[in-house]
């Protein structure tokens, strides 16, 4: 493998930069899009989670079902299998 030149780091360094500056932007983008809020029901806990101004709800009891049945998969999976299942229910 041939050593890179000064030129070609400099672009790869550009890229990387305009990369890390998208990647910035996309978690700027979503801590305003999504917001999830805990909250103590009669039935356990249930989490008000609101994407692109589509609130849903899930239950713990939904959460706990699907845990399951999906044993290998880690909390955060299932928490945004839920949340997009509900915001497609949504849009039927």
């Amino acid at each position: 493998m041939s050593p890179m030149t000064p030129s070609a780091k400099a672009d790869k360094i550009e890229r990387l930069s305009r990369d890390i500056q998208d990647m910035q932007e996309e978690a700027r983008r979503i801590s305003y899009e999504l917001s999830a809020v805990r909250n103590r029901t009669e039935n356990g806990w249930e989490w008000e989670v609101t994407f692109y101004g589509k609130k849903v709800h899930i239950r713990a009891d939904d959460f706990l079902r699907l845990a399951q049945v999906k044993e290998n998969a880690s909390s955060r999976e299932l928490f945004k299998e839920l949340v997009a299942w509900k915001i497609r229910s949504l849009s039927i």
